[in-house]
């Protein structure tokens, strides 16, 4: 099975990589639709909130260590690889464990001042902690196996985590233990194996070699620090809004919010799969065919992305209730519209992805940077007020605005930043010379 997975991944990579990316969000779809069906709105609620510290510790670290590496390994003896990767797996290692601390002592703080908004947060927190370390490494891994491109493994690593985790869920349920919490220790259990597993195949040892790892960062950090400012303002923009539904609506409407969320995700296969190409391949015109002919790829890939899940948005909007239903329960009716305005969000976002990889192929990230701040701003200005007022419908609106408005910003930026390294028409360098 392996050497047929080897065989494909040279013919067809982009196909696998897709392949890859629909096991794992089937694993994630299906985790939602079972916790949602079973133990309700309120704890798929809390499952969603705990998820956003996961999700926002892993931005993190693909901003100052797998993204990094990605870039450098090319560039790396097999020796020197070899020893980056064991500064990398330091790195990621030390930053699970401190945000895993981080996350136990603010449980011990909201216990100790009684927080009663977030109080069922509050209990599952220590459990979260640790499934932060197994998820994060698990991430970990998977992101080094793409950028040494051994997609076969991380085919082989998501399927065996979908089974185990799917499976250890089905089992909580039948013997009617499942809740939010216990459903994060199946998930650390299956993602804390696989990194096991992972470690004792490819023979990786982390040596205490402390002034290698300062070494190794610093050099990463000239490129990490704007992908890590970036990233921690689209994370913010993006993750803070279940939060603030909790707070003004309740856990019960972040658990719809969850359930939309996740209805909306069966495109993510075709958003993120297909994005694990366009990034590189962009960054490959830029290189072979200068800006011109770059953005010009870049926008071919922008009309075509968008087509491609515009199909999915139509679809939402005409029977996204019903999908919603039949997917999570009758407790779950009534938010067509949440799933319409998110289903028009991800197509836009589709839209204006091949935007955000060309400024970073021009090695422009400072402009995405500035996008971002857009999205900060109207999340603390419209943001706010639309999630007090309107709940669930207002958090899908600012979302989709964000998006919108963030978009418009890369493509300016791009324009602008290609344009100023794009060679000059003949007929200005001829006038040049002539009067020089």
């Amino acid at each position: 099975m392996k050497r047929s997975l080897i065989a494909l991944s040279q013919r067809w990579p982009s196909l696998l990589a897709l392949c890859d990316q629909g096991v794992v969000s089937a694993t994630n779809f299906t985790t939602g639709v079972i916790i949602g069906r079973v133990c309700g709105k309120t704890e798929l609620g809390i499952y969603a909130l705990a998820w956003t510290l996961i999700t926002f510790t892993t931005e993190i670290s693909a901003a100052l260590i797998t993204t990094p590496y990605t870039v450098s390994i090319p560039h790396l003896t097999a020796e020197r690889r070899g020893h980056y990767l064991q500064s990398m797996l330091a790195h990621q290692t030390i930053l699970s464990v401190l945000t895993g601390i981080l996350v136990g002592a603010v449980a011990l703080f909201a216990r100790a001042t009684h927080a009663a908004t977030f109080g069922p947060l509050v209990r599952l927190l220590p459990t979260v902690a640790v499934a932060i370390v197994c998820i994060t490494l698990r991430e970990f891994v998977r992101r080094v196996s793409f950028a040494e491109l051994r997609l076969p493994t991380v085919l082989i690593l998501d399927a065996a985590i979908c089974v185990a985790q799917i499976g250890g869920l089905l089992a909580l349920t039948f013997t009617h233990l499942l809740t939010a919490g216990h459903a994060y220790f199946v998930l650390a259990a299956a993602s804390g194996t696989a990194v096991l597993v992972w470690l004792a195949v490819r023979g990786v040892r982390l040596r205490f070699s402390p002034a290698v790892w300062k070494q190794d960062f610093v050099e990463s950090w000239g490129l990490a620090k704007w992908l890590l400012s970036s990233g921690l303002l689209w994370a913010v923009a993006m993750y803070l809004y279940p939060w603030f539904i909790t707070a003004f609506q309740g856990a019960a409407a972040t658990g719809a919010w969850a359930a939309c969320y996740a209805v909306v995700a069966v495109g993510n296969p075709a958003l993120l799969g297909l994005g694990n190409y366009i990034g590189p391949k962009i960054a490959t015109v830029y290189a072979e065919r200068g800006s011109r002919e770059m953005r010009a790829y870049v926008r071919r890939c922008s009309l075509a992305f968008a087509g491609a899940l515009l199909p999915l948005g139509i679809g939402l909007l005409v029977a996204g209730d019903k999908v919603l239903v039949r997917m999570y329960g009758k407790l779950y009716a009534g938010n067509g519209t949440v799933v319409t305005l998110l289903g028009f969000n991800l197509v836009l976002t589709a839209l204006f992805y091949p935007y955000s990889r060309g400024l970073f192929a021009l090695r422009r990230p400072k402009a995405d940077t500035v996008a971002n701040l857009a999205a900060i701003t109207i999340l603390f200005t419209v943001g706010i007020e639309a999630v007090k007022t309107y709940g669930d419908v207002g958090a899908a609106a600012a979302l989709l605005l964000t998006t919108a408005a963030t978009g418009l910003l890369r493509v300016r930026a791009l324009r602008q930043e290609s344009a100023r390294l794009a060679p000059p028409a003949p007929n200005v360098e001829a006038a040049e010379m002539a009067q020089a």
